[in-house]
């Protein structure tokens, strides 16, 4: 019975998930938080993880998409955070793809680069069309906006760092950061 039940609670997660991609899609944005908030408490109250990390980056993407970016980088930190503790790369690309954005419309083009070619390089056939299609959209994005040696250069750095090395730095940056994603994960429980 206790399986039938956390099935049961698997798929609900699982559903009101994509209920909030669609949302998202229409920009029905209140609406994709409010469902993607609720995927999130029933992924947490059965411990699934990559649940969890979706429905984080999710909120991140909702946020950036209003143009609360102080409240969206603490959702991807804490998905890229989570990500790196079940070792899941396709869904620490996704939260990788949103600092890049976040990044970027900080006119930080070189965090924005370094983020984007760390998460491109590891880009995989786990990862779904949407992950493909937002890395590209971001490239092409970038290299519009800055010069094409600026973009090699940037580049031929981030290719030589290790996925890890970038979530370790990400992760460990700033003071400030970091308390807001221990106190996002503190506000999760």
């Amino acid at each position: 019975m206790a399986c039938q039940a956390t099935g049961f609670a698997l798929v609900l997660a699982a559903v009101l998930h994509y209920l909030g991609c669609a949302a998202y899609q229409q920009g029905a944005y209140a609406e994709a938080r409010d469902l993607f908030q609720t995927a999130l408490k029933r992924a947490q109250e059965i411990g699934y993880q990559r649940g969890i990390i979706r429905s984080l980056y999710k909120l991140g993407d909702v946020a950036h998409a209003v143009g609360a970016d102080h409240e969206a980088a603490p959702y991807y930190r804490a998905a890229l955070q989570t990500a790196r503790t079940i070792a899941a790369t396709p869904l620490a690309v996704d939260a990788l793809l949103g600092l890049a954005a976040l990044a970027r419309d900080a006119g930080q083009m070189e965090r924005a680069i370094k983020l984007l070619t760390a998460a491109m390089g590891h880009l995989s056939s786990t990862s779904d069309r949407e992950t493909f299609d937002k890395a590209e959209r971001l490239r092409a994005d970038l290299a519009a906006q800055v010069a094409p040696q600026m973009l090699t250069a940037l580049a031929d750095q981030a290719h030589a760092l290790t996925l890890e090395a970038v979530v370790t730095t990400l992760l460990s940056s700033g003071t400030r950061e970091a308390e807001s994603v221990a106190e996002l994960q503190h506000r999760m429980v």
